[in-house]
């Protein structure tokens, strides 16, 4: 199953991103351990890691500016 609404905003948001940030979505039906392992009980689920660290996890629908802003709060100070 994947959700309809949030799927433009992931493209969208990916296309913006371009290769600064991993984007990956997983159809939970299809991965149902790794749903398991992941703790995800609702669609949609976005799921922000860095460094292999959760940093932020929001169930439902999600805007491309509240993406964004999380990503780029994430990244590495510049040297």
């Amino acid at each position: 199953m994947t959700c309809q609404a949030l799927g433009p905003i992931f493209e969208s948001t990916a296309e913006s991103v371009g290769r600064t940030a991993v984007t990956a979505k997983v159809n939970i039906d299809d991965h149902p351990q790794l749903a398991r392992e992941l703790g995800i009980s609702s669609i949609p689920t976005l799921i922000d890691c860095s460094e292999g660290q959760l940093q932020h996890r929001h169930s439902g629908i999600t805007q491309p500016a509240e993406i964004l802003a999380r990503i780029e709060a994430a990244r590495p100070a510049s040297v």
